[in-house]
C-alpha cells in the first residue's frame, strides 16, 4: 500500500538504528586509538606475511640445494664443484648486485644507518636485484658443496622487503620511520 513516504517499516527502522550506532561508535575515542593503532602495525604484518612466504620458500630451496650436495659428498666431482660454485656465487653478486656480497648481518646494520641520513646508497642496498642474487648466489654455492649460512641472507633479504614497501607504502596511511621499519 501507498503511504506517501512516512510510512516507517522494520528495514528503514534497522538502517537507521545502525546508522546511529556507528557514528556514536566512530566517534568514541577508544575506537579511534584502535583505528589508528591497526593502520600503524598494518605495514608490519603486511611485510611479515611477504616476509614469512619469501622466508620459507628460501628455506626450501635452500635445503634442497643441500641435500643434493650432501647426496654427492662421497663423489670426488665434490672436490671440483666445492670451488667452482663459490666462484660462480661471487659471480652472481659481482655482475647481477654487488650489493648482494656478503653476509647479510653488516648490510642490515649499514642500511638502518643510512636510513636516519636517507642516503641514496640504500636503494641499491636493499633493492630487488640484490634480494634475487642474494638468494640464487648462496642456493648455487650451497648446490656446488661450499658452505654458507642462510640466516645472514635472510636478514638481508627481509630488509630488503620491509624497504620496499616502505617505499611503496601509500602516502594516505600512517607510515613507520625507516629505521624502525629495515629493522622489524
Amino acid at each position: 500500500f501507498r503511504c506517501g513516504g512516512l510510512c516507517v517499516t522494520s528495514q528503514n527502522l534497522l538502517v537507521s538504528s545502525s546508522m546511529i550506532i556507528t557514528d556514536k561508535l566512530l566517534q568514541d575515542e577508544r575506537v579511534g586509538r584502535a583505528r589508528h593503532k591497526i593502520l600503524f602495525n598494518l605495514p608490519f604484518w603486511i611485510g611479515a606475511g611477504l616476509i614469512a612466504l619469501v622466508s620459507v620458500s628460501y628455506n626450501k630451496l635452500f635445503a634442497l640445494c643441500e641435500e643434493f650436495a650432501l647426496a654427492h659428498t662421497h663423489d670426488g666431482l665434490l672436490l671440483w664443484t666445492a670451488p667452482l660454485a663459490l666462484l660462480a656465487s661471487f659471480l652472481i653478486g659481482h655482475f647481477f648486485s654487488k650489493e648482494a656480497i656478503g653476509s647479510g648481518i653488516p648490510q642490515v646494520i649499514v642500511s638502518v644507518e643510512l636510513a636516519e641520513k636517507k642516503h641514496p646508497y640504500l636503494d641499491k642496498l636493499l633493492s630487488i636485484p640484490m634480494l634475487i642474487a642474494k638468494i640464487f648466489g648462496s642456493c648455487v654455492c650451497v648446490l656446488g658443496g661450499g658452505i654458507t649460512g642462510r640466516e645472514g641472507p635472510t636478514l638481508q633479504v627481509s630488509a630488503a622487503i620491509f624497504y620496499q614497501l616502505n617505499k611503496i607504502w601509500p602516502k594516505s596511511l600512517a607510515k613507520p620511520q625507516l629505521p624502525a621499519f629495515i629493522l622489524a
